[in-house]
């Protein structure tokens, strides 16, 4: 029952934001040539390179999750999310991938700026990259290469996962 000693424990055997950010990390820096990539222009600052601006997403990030006590408010509503399955190992794993999921979603946010045409055209990046003809729409975004590239990050976990499902 939601609320009742099961959910409690899936609540307590939680990870904590920062440690699952912490694990994904460790993923997403093994872009190969990262130091081409740039992730902020600015007039009056140097440019940050992607790598850099997405750690410094990530780390305000989990410092806004911490400081206002945020981990507990979403693990009760991912318990919330699964409370119809009876299954217990199934609701914990299905609650602990949801949550990495959501770390990942602001994790990730910027990974499609790896967009060739995005780094010429946003980025003015040309000292590394040149403009080529794409499918992407428009040909500059990142949008729908990031949403790509999250899914791409989470797909054999999905596979290996989905015999252990319920129907």
């Amino acid at each position: 029952k939601r609320g009742g000693r099961c959910d409690r424990t899936i609540i307590l055997n939680m990870e904590s934001y920062k440690d699952i950010s912490d694990e994904l990390w460790k993923r997403v820096v093994l872009l190969v040539n990262s130091e081409q990539y740039l992730g902020h222009i600015h007039d009056k600052y140097p440019s940050e390179s992607l790598l850099e601006h997405m750690r410094k997403v990530n780390e305000i990030s989990c410092v806004l999750v911490e400081r206002h006590f945020l981990n507990d408010t979403i693990d009760r509503l991912l318990v919330g999310v699964v409370e119809n399955i009876e299954q217990q190992g199934t609701k914990e794993r299905l609650v602990h991938f949801i949550k990495r999921l959501f770390v990942a979603t602001g994790l990730c946010h910027d990974l499609g700026k790896v967009n060739v045409n995005f780094q010429v055209d946003r980025m003015l990046n040309t000292k590394y990259f040149k403009h080529r003809e794409t499918l992407l729409q428009p040909p500059f975004g990142h949008s729908f290469l990031g949403a790509y590239l999250f899914i791409c990050l989470f797909v054999s976990e999905i596979v290996e996962n989905t015999d252990s499902l319920p129907d």
